[in-house]
């Protein structure tokens, strides 16, 4: 035989087992039962015993078909000050007699249920609010330096304000972007965060130089070597000058003069430059002295340039040659035979190999004169 103060025995009840406990607290008083449970009340879902005449929730009267199969413990069993039926918790009726149960009574029936047989009632609250404790908790300790105004600052970038890295929390505005113009080579940029926008400009080139590189004009940078000069002599007119730029060196030479002759102006050793001679006199003969003359040239020169007249054979060699100032008239003696006339003109002579410094002697008569029978004149203009 078991304790008299911890006692359980076991009864078997059409078909149900009924457990009852009592232990030496209260004897009879805290036990448990176990038994099937027939329906739930249709009007206010209310857990009903087999045996329940009226919904112990409500107190509406429970029709025959609603029985269902399902199975719950009770403790702490309270009876109906009535009939004397046991009540199941929370029972504000008697399941058995209708009867109204006072809140005394009723307060004992408060102890928790549990769904046996079917689907349990879930034991995830008292989980679910320690999660949601501790959470908080966590969260509390993570923001409390926000909450006390100690944020952790991240610093504003062109594109978002001054931010809280914990909280989220901004102050101020972006920075917005600071632009570097665009150079040859990089695009338009942000000196604080690098962005770019566009492309690069490219070189805009400008040509080497006697001193200078290839150069380009925006940026300043340099391709290849300066050209270098080119020069060209100092003469006694003009310093060593170059042929590319113009720069000169140094200054001119000084004229170092040849002496003139009855044929050659007096020359200039260095850069060859001559001087004008002295005027020959109408008449003058250059070429051809010495030889038979035989016939006339009459000379008229009315131009107001010295004239130079030379006659030439058919071999175009210069057989006879003579000089007439300007504005006067010479019978000059030449030798006979046929000849063609060639003349210069000009106002400064230097000799018969240069006449009067420019251009060469022009043929003044496309036919060959002949000089024997006839005596020529010559209108100079």
């Amino acid at each position: 035989m078991a304790n008299a103060d911890n006692l359980q025995f076991g009864l078997m009840e059409g078909g149900k087992r009924l457990i009852i406990k009592t232990n030496n607290r209260k004897r009879g008083q805290e036990m448990e039962h176990t038994d099937k449970i027939q329906a739930r009340c249709p009007k206010c879902n209310f857990s009903l015993r087999k045996d329940s005449k009226f919904c112990p929730g409500c107190g509406s009267a429970i029709p025959a078909s609603t029985w269902s199969m399902e199975s719950t413990y009770y403790t702490q069993i309270s009876k109906c000050p009535g009939c004397g039926a046991e009540l199941v918790p929370k029972a504000h009726f008697c399941h058995n007699c209708g009867r109204i149960i006072d809140a005394v009574t009723s307060v004992e029936n408060k102890k928790e249920t549990k769904v046996r047989s079917g689907k349990r009632k879930k034991g995830w609250i008292i989980p679910v609010i320690l999660s949601l404790i501790l959470i908080a908790g966590v969260a509390a300790v993570y923001f409390y330096p926000c909450l006390m105004g100690e944020h952790q600052w991240k610093t504003a970038t062109c594109t978002s304000a001054k931010a809280c890295e914990v909280c989220g929390k901004t102050e101020g505005k972006a920075l917005g972007h600071n632009w570097k113009n665009a150079t040859c080579t990089t695009a338009k940029t942000c000196t604080i965060c690098g962005k770019t926008e566009g492309s690069a400009l490219s070189h805009d080139w400008k040509s080497a130089t006697c001193t200078t590189a290839k150069t380009c004009t925006i940026c300043g940078k340099t391709e290849g070597n300066a050209l270098g000069h080119k020069w060209k002599n100092a003469t006694c007119n003009a310093p060593k000058t170059c042929t590319v730029c113009g720069k000169t060196e140094g200054g001119k030479l000084s004229h170092s003069w040849t002496e003139a002759t009855s044929s050659a102006p007096a020359t200039c050793r260095n850069c060859g430059e001559t001087k004008p001679m002295d005027r020959p006199k109408t008449g003058d003969v250059f070429v051809g002295k010495g030889k038979s003359l035989g016939s006339t040239f009459r000379a008229i020169n009315e131009s107001g340039k010295d004239y130079y007249i030379m006659l030439k054979d058919e071999n175009y060699n210069e057989v006879y040659s003579f000089y007439i100032r300007a504005n006067e008239e010479k019978h000059v003696p030449v030798p006979s035979g046929k000849f063609y006339v060639y003349t210069c003109k000009g106002s400064e002579w230097y000799g018969v190999d240069k006449c009067f410094g420019a251009g060469k002697p022009t043929l003044d008569d496309g036919d060959l004169l002949d000089f024997n029978a006839y005596w020529w004149t010559y209108t100079l203009r």
